[in-house]
């Protein structure tokens, strides 16, 4: 499922971040609206801390902001 993917990509991300010194990631899942939504994905995502919320540009996502010190 794509939330294995996603998972793996967070940790590229993140690693990436912390080595070019960038402070904040956030985090935009277009996943809410789904018409097959996949349980798993969602589960995850909310164990990891994502919340549902209104983007002004693409309406409802799972969003998560990440502050790190550099």
């Amino acid at each position: 499922g794509g939330e294995g993917i996603l998972l793996k990509l967070m940790n590229v991300f993140r690693s990436f971040a912390r080595d070019q010194k960038i402070e904040k990631i956030e985090w935009i899942v277009h996943a809410v609206d789904c018409p097959r939504p996949n349980p798993k994905l969602r589960r995850i995502l909310e164990l990891k801390g994502f919340i549902i919320a209104n983007d002004p540009v693409d309406g409802l996502v799972y969003y998560q902001q990440e502050v790190r010190s550099c």
